[in-house]
């Protein structure tokens, strides 16, 4: 296992993504951070993986970029294998509801996820809740704010 401290200087920081980012477009994919959490010690399944990048990956782009990567590292604490399972399962969730596999979920996409989550049939109930759930007002879920949402971990 390689040694990997958490911490909050750019340049070690900068040259962990150098290390790890192989193909060098200066963005962490699933692979790449598959390896990365392997050398921190986590036996992570893939669908662990593919969680955690969602998770941290704030702007759904499907990639881990320098600034998303610089917050994460930083200030994660990394979870017990609850969390991870909780992380795991949100996951799986978001993805049912992401029938387009943007990465997002959008408004009309919610509508099938507050029927079937919440029991919530009312549309303007739904708005109000698509509203409350989208912090950062871009008329789309991204997987960060649907588990703050959720409060499972």
């Amino acid at each position: 296992m390689a040694t990997l401290t958490k911490t909050r200087d750019p340049k070690i920081i900068k040259s962990i993504i150098k290390k790890y980012d192989t193909d060098g477009n200066s963005k962490i994919d699933v692979k790449e951070f598959g390896n990365l959490v392997k050398d921190l010690g986590y036996k992570f399944t893939d669908e662990n993986v593919q969680a955690f990048l969602m998770l941290i990956d704030t702007d759904g782009s499907g990639y881990i970029d320098q600034e998303e990567f610089i917050t994460w590292w930083s200030n994660e604490t990394f979870h017990t294998d609850k969390i991870i399972d909780l992380i795991t399962q949100a996951a799986a969730i978001f993805k049912k509801f992401d029938v387009d596999n943007s990465k997002k979920i959008s408004r009309s996409e919610f509508t099938a996820l507050a029927k079937e989550v919440v029991q919530l049939d009312d549309s303007i109930a739904q708005d109000k809740l698509f509203q409350q759930i989208d912090q950062s007002k871009d008329k789309e879920i991204q997987f960060a704010e649907f588990c703050k949402w959720l409060k499972w971990f």
